[in-house]
Formats: structure tokens, C-alpha cells, sequence
């Protein structure tokens, strides 16, 4: 584990009692099938100083032993401004847990605050997972409830193939590092196709996330496989809800024309 610098502690204990200096932010999840939006992000953003990546912040979180404590946190904030706003009809929302933290009891009582059938609880790949039996019964009450999973930054490392073949999620997030630049790249076209296949397989939905750029937007759409997908290129991170960008809509519209023939059906969007 990475060692936190000096005033670690006093820092995220100053987040824990200002919890305004923890902004959400939320990114649409796009169905390439229709152009419509399915589901959000919940992201944070830290406004504490020094300026840095929010997975610094949890991680120096993690290394004081205020990880739980942050991450309930992140999570009540999201689903806070999420209610406020009010959620757009038959949308998800999803959030992102540390598998070490989510039998947590501070961890489970803020996913409390949401609709169990919209929330999907993203599992991150920062750590190695030791024992899977004991995720698997971590995971257990959240089902039960009718919570969702998913899997963050597949095919970025084994750790996360292994959460696929462990945890057997509703959702597959394929990493962003095998996203971009897909569209003049035959090497990540062919990993799409063959994760593709996987998920349906297995029942799960495949995310192609970070997608940056509207080329590589039309090569997702044109292939006519059930993605959903997320990304710059549709629409950045902002307060709830941000819309699709002009430029995302055009491009899907211009892709869609050439779908394969046995695409499904698909509609303009609204």
C-alpha cells in the first residue's frame, strides 16, 4: 500500500466534517441501441487542498484507516444530490466500492438512502481480492434487496477478469485504455468482439467506457452489439443531469446507418 504523505489524516478528517468540500458529479451511461440515456455515474470530486485525483484521496483514506468512513460518505452525497435533483424515469445510478469496504457496516447504511432496484454498486479494482467466498457474502444482502453489480476496468488487469469470473455481475465495464483509439486499431476491435460475446454469454451487460472521441463513438455504434457506453465524448462529468452532446448524438446518428443488417431496430433520439 502506498504510504500517505504528512497531514493525510488531518485532511480527509476535515472532508469528514465538511462534507460540502465532497462534490458529486455525474456522467450519463448511453444505450448505443437507441441513443437514450440508462444510467449515471456518481463520481467525487474533492475540493480540499492540495488539488488531487479522487482515488488519492481514498487511498490516503484507505492507508489512515478512514477509507470506510470516506467512501460512506462519497456514497450519501452522491445519492443525495441524486434524490434532490430527481432521478430521470428508468435510469440506474451507480457508485463505486472498494470490495474491501462493502460489508462495512458505515458503507452499507448509505447505500440505504437509494432505490435498491436502480443502484448498481461498481466494485473497483484498486486491490487485490484474498478471499472470494467472503465477497460473495458480502454481496449477498444487496442482492437480496435487488441492488445491482458491476465491474470496473475490464481487461485492465487479471484482478478484474477474476472479479467477472467470481462475482458474476449485472454489468461489465470495459476499461477505458482498450477504448480509445479503437476506431484505427484492429487489435482492440477484436477484444471488443470477444468480450462481447462473454458477457452475453454469462447475461451480462458490456459498458464501453472513456469514450473520448466521436470516431471511436461510430465504431461502437456501427458494430450493432447491446453496449452501453460512457465517456467525454458524450458527455462530461457535471452536476444532475448533464445532457448527450450535440456532437454525440450526430455521430451516433451517422453510425447507426451502417449497423450490420440484423442490427436491432433503432430509433432517432429524443
Amino acid at each position: 500500500m502506498r504510504q500517505p504523505d504528512a497531514g493525510a489524516r488531518e485532511r480527509i478528517a476535515e472532508v469528514l466534517a465538511n462534507p460540502e468540500l465532497l462534490r458529486p458529479a455525474f456522467q450519463p451511461i448511453l444505450s448505443l441501441a437507441d441513443c437514450s440515456v440508462v444510467g449515471y455515474e456518481g463520481f467525487s470530486r474533492f475540493l480540499g487542498e492540495p488539488q488531487r485525483a479522487p482515488d488519492r484521496w481514498f487511498a490516503d483514506a484507505t492507508a489512515v484507516g478512514l477509507g470506510p468512513d470516506l467512501q460512506a460518505l462519497a456514497i450519501r452525497r452522491v445519492l443525495a444530490a441524486a434524490a434532490a435533483a430527481g432521478a430521470p424515469d428508468r435510469t440506474f445510478l451507480s457508485v463505486n466500492v472498494s470490495p474491501r469496504y462493502l460489508g462495512h457496516p458505515a458503507v452499507a447504511d448509505a447505500t440505504t438512502a437509494a432505490d435498491p432496484s436502480m443502484l448498481v454498486i461498481e466494485i473497483t479494482e484498486e486491490e487485490t481480492v484474498e478471499d472470494y467466498p467472503a465477497l460473495r457474502r458480502a454481496m449477498t444482502p444487496y442482492l437480496d434487496l435487488g441492488v445491482r453489480f458491476g465491474v470496473d476496468d475490464a481487461g485492465a488487469g487479471f484482478a478484474s477478469m477474476r472479479h467477472i469470473t467470481e462475482l458474476g455481475p449485472a454489468f461489465v465495464k470495459l476499461d477505458a485504455s482498450l477504448v480509445r483509439g479503437m476506431h484505427s486499431r484492429q487489435m482492440l476491435q477484436a477484444f471488443l468482439r470477444a468480450l462481447n460475446g462473454f458477457t452475453i454469454e454469462v447475461g451480462a451487460i458490456l459498458i464501453a467506457e472513456g469514450v473520448e472521441a466521436a470516431s471511436d463513438l461510430a465504431v461502437l455504434t456501427e458494430t450493432g452489439f447491446p453496449l452501453l457506453a460512457q465517456g467525454y465524448a458524450i458527455a462530461r462529468p457535471g452536476v444532475p443531469w448533464p445532457s448527450v452532446s450535440t456532437t454525440a448524438s450526430r455521430a451516433w446518428i451517422a453510425a447507426s446507418a451502417n449497423r450490420p443488417t440484423g442490427s436491432p431496430a433503432m430509433s432517432s433520439p429524443g
